[in-house]
């Protein structure tokens, strides 16, 4: 955001990489434990910036019941990972400006809705887009990007059960066609 590209044949400053691969898994776990069944997965991307070195994107989705304030939610995440990097660590919370984007897909969404999953297949888009032209090259055999658990089986469902024909489905292909064209 605003910072300097990197050049082809520049050298990544990975001094502390142990380090950051450490604060990923414990934020991991974090995760894992403190949402439990909410959590219904992640995933993550590692990059590397001149300016911003380092660093580690998220898509973190939850089970909506109970938890209206997405931007708190994200705000606690924050604070959790400046605290397991020892104040080393920033973050930046996309759901604070979710207006802005065409496709609102951060925040309290439902998952079937067309917009939604357009809007998220833009931003797993711009987590691995990087990664098809450019190998992050730190000397070691790491996974740039990875998904944390996601559920098995159909997703589970907030509110009252709804009558047959309530609600019209849709297949993701359907949404793809009628809704974008998708490079």
């Amino acid at each position: 955001m605003g910072g300097l590209p990197v050049r082809f044949g520049d050298e990544p400053n990975v001094a502390y990489l142990d380090e950051f691969l450490n604060y990923r898994s414990r934020f991991h776990r974090f995760l894992d434990r403190h949402f439990r069944d909410a959590l219904l997965g992640y995933a993550w991307v590692i990059e590397y910036g001149r300016e911003s070195l380092l660093h580690v994107h998220y898509l973190v989705m939850l089970d909506s019941r109970g938890r209206d304030d997405d931007c708190a939610i994200v705000d606690r995440l924050s604070v959790k990972w400046s605290q397991i990097t020892a104040g080393q660590g920033a973050c930046h919370n996309c759901n604070e400006k979710q207006r802005r984007y065409k496709y609102q897909s951060t925040g309290v969404v439902q998952l079937d809705h067309p917009d939604v999953v357009t809007g998220l297949q833009f931003i797993v888009a711009y987590m691995t887009l990087a990664s098809l032209f450019v190998k992050l090259d730190v000397g070691i055999d790491i996974k740039t990007f990875r998904k944390g658990r996601f559920p098995k089986g159909p997703l589970p469902v907030a509110g009252r059960p709804r009558k047959q024909l309530s609600r019209i489905k849709i297949s993701v292909a359907q949404a793809r066609a009628s809704r974008m064209k998708f490079i």
